[in-house]
């Protein structure tokens, strides 16, 4: 009855053109005591996608995922993984955690058949899914080695293989990655990817490392103190934030406290430390003229020197650091209000070799479009109170 449901649901969605759910979460809460870890999330995570919940620790993002997977009671609302409720039918869901907990006693065909076992499916299946599942992750050579004979890559693939061998309808990863160095971290997000890609489940990624968030996903969910504040793609999330949290969580930007002045012409101008410019609004609403607003510029869209000269919005100021990245410099460009009561310190990201050197006096512009209002976060506020 169960597979006949999930079949006959498939079939609609297919039919109706709308996007098949492997995960939903409606009005989701989980309370610890009086904390409020997660507070009535909705959320829709479509089949074969890699989604990924992102945030700082105590955002709430772990312990979602913690309650996807059947570790964690929600106490409030409702949890379906491909149209039922957790709580019925067999486990569709399975986890790799950072720690790996892999069998020490165990070699590498033992950990990875453990889970066929324990569902006594007969000798001659099990046999055939290890040897499938250790070819696809390249760990056939590795068969007959016990953890500790492994490097931390390994391990992660072998934790991999353990989960994967059971087929699970969403495989649920807990900062899988963050025991590795950054060279084997970088490794084993291609390989994740591409593995994602191949077996075609869906895979739902707990992060607080926004760059991995970026790389990997599909989908990236951006929690703070158990409320989802953002759902989009790498680049929506990028490029359009929602909040002035998102924007400051999600890679360097420059964030300038503004008031938003009167609309002129149907173009938003507002006034801040680098005098007063138009600006791009996030959404019609977002204030109204004389709100305390924030407006983020990213490094990247700025230039600076005789780049400047073309551009609408321009200011000068003196260069006050720089950094070689590599691909980029990254200067501090500091910038006076005129009336010597304030500065602030721009970023600015320089394809390749800055040649400009502290103290020498620089211009900077951006796009208007460049400059995008957002609402004040209350947090940064107080943050920016208490420097």
């Amino acid at each position: 009855m169960g597979r006949a449901a999930d079949a006959s649901q498939s079939e609609q969605a297919v039919a109706s053109g709308r996007p098949q759910l492997d995960v939903q979460l409606r009005a989701v809460t989980k309370r610890f005591g009086s904390f409020t870890a997660v507070n009535a999330i909705d959320l829709e995570v479509e089949r074969g996608q890699f989604l990924t919940l992102l945030g700082p620790s105590g955002c709430g993002k772990t312990t979602t995922l913690r309650m996807i997977g059947g570790f964690e009671n929600a106490d409030e609302g409702s949890i379906l993984i491909d149209g039922q409720p957790i709580d019925t039918g067999p486990k569709r869901t399975r986890m790799v955690f950072q720690s790996y907990a892999l069998f020490p006693h165990m070699t590498v065909v033992q950990n990875v058949a453990f889970g066929l076992r324990m569902e006594r499916l007969p000798k001659d299946r099990i046999d055939a899914g290890v040897t499938a599942i250790l070819a696809k992750l390249g760990l056939s050579d590795h068969a007959s080695k016990f953890p500790r004979q492994m490097s931390g890559g390994q391990q992660q693939r072998v934790a991999l293989a353990r989960a994967l061998v059971t087929q699970p309808k969403v495989l649920l990863l807990d900062e899988p990655l963050g025991a590795l160095d950054l060279k084997m971290r970088k490794r084993m997000q291609g390989e994740l990817k591409q593995l994602q890609r191949d077996v075609g489940i869906t895979f739902i990624y707990v992060t607080h490392d926004q760059e991995e968030a970026m790389n990997l996903s599909d989908k990236i969910v951006v929690m703070d103190h158990g409320n989802i504040v953002q759902v989009g793609t790498p680049e929506e999330i990028y490029r359009n934030p929602a909040t002035a949290y998102v924007a400051d969580f999600i890679g360097a930007t420059n964030l300038l406290p503004a008031t938003l002045l009167p609309v002129v012409g149907g173009q938003a101008r507002v006034r801040t430390v680098l005098g007063e410019f138009p600006a791009r609004l996030s959404r019609p609403t977002i204030a109204a003229p004389g709100d305390a607003v924030s407006v983020a510029i990213r490094p990247e869209v700025i230039r600076i020197g005789a780049d400047a000269a073309a551009m609408p919005n321009r200011q000068r100021g003196v260069l006050v650091e720089k950094s070689f990245l590599g691909s980029v410099t990254r200067a501090g460009i500091q910038i006076a209000d005129g009336s010597g009561a304030d500065s602030f310190v721009v970023l600015v990201d320089f394809p390749g070799t800055l040649l400009y050197s502290p103290g020498d006096a620089v211009d900077i512009g951006w796009k208007t479009e460049d400059a995008l209002v957002l609402a004040r976060d209350q947090r940064l506020q107080t943050e920016e109170a208490l420097k």
